[in-house]
């Protein structure tokens, strides 16, 4: 029996607390291209389980306020190295400690959006962590990750290399705005006006 090829497909999912969309753009069997959106999306599923400050059994949720040596995902560290480095360039301003000091501001799990009367600062990378191997970080200070700055661009990053290992040579990954592209031509992309969702901005 013939397989059946589909020329293209795009799946939307809510996931990270937005709307994530996948296109695969070259032709192969629909089945093939199934099992190639599942493992996305399982990992997609995986990193919000496992990173997300919202959840109550996520890795973030288990280590605020812990101190001590975590065995941790490599992806944390991975990600953690992201933001060494973007510390480096702000001086500090850019890190992966805020998640008490989002909390306290209102950006809480309930969305209260009303801050409370003391907000708790983060600390300073020389008084947070220290990274020990690929797979174990130390932490010397009470702080809850959030990794809202770079979680989304990474997670898409990740999706790309899965879509290279199984050789897909035309695909569109929008993580809700991150977005990452490989194509043989260029493909028009629209910046929506806030308020008009039938308008353009500007397209690039």
């Amino acid at each position: 029996m013939k397989e059946e090829v589909a020329w293209s497909v795009t799946e939307r999912r809510n996931a990270m607390g937005s709307v994530w969309r996948i296109s695969l753009l070259d032709p192969r069997p629909k089945e093939e291209q199934g099992k190639i959106l599942d493992e996305c999306w399982d990992y997609v599923v995986w990193f919000e389980a496992t990173f997300s400050r919202f959840t109550n059994d996520s890795l973030v949720h288990v280590l605020a306020g812990k101190q001590g040596t975590f065995e941790v995902p490599h992806a944390l560290i991975e990600m953690l190295k992201v933001y060494e480095r973007l510390g480096e360039l702000t001086d500090g301003v850019m890190n992966p400690f805020m998640g008490y000091t989002l909390s306290d501001l209102g950006y809480d799990r309930t969305y209260s959006l009303i801050p409370r009367n003391h907000v708790r600062k983060p600390p300073r990378w020389s008084e947070a962590l220290t990274i020990d191997d690929d797979t174990h970080i130390t932490i010397t200070s009470s702080f809850q990750f959030d990794f809202g700055a770079v979680g989304k661009g990474y997670v898409v990053d990740v999706l790309g290399s899965i879509l290279r290992k199984h050789k897909v040579q035309s695909f569109l990954i929008d993580g809700s705005g991150d977005l990452l592209m490989q194509h043989d031509t260029p493909l028009t992309i629209g910046l929506e006006e806030d308020r008009k969702s039938t308008r353009l901005n500007s397209s690039h």
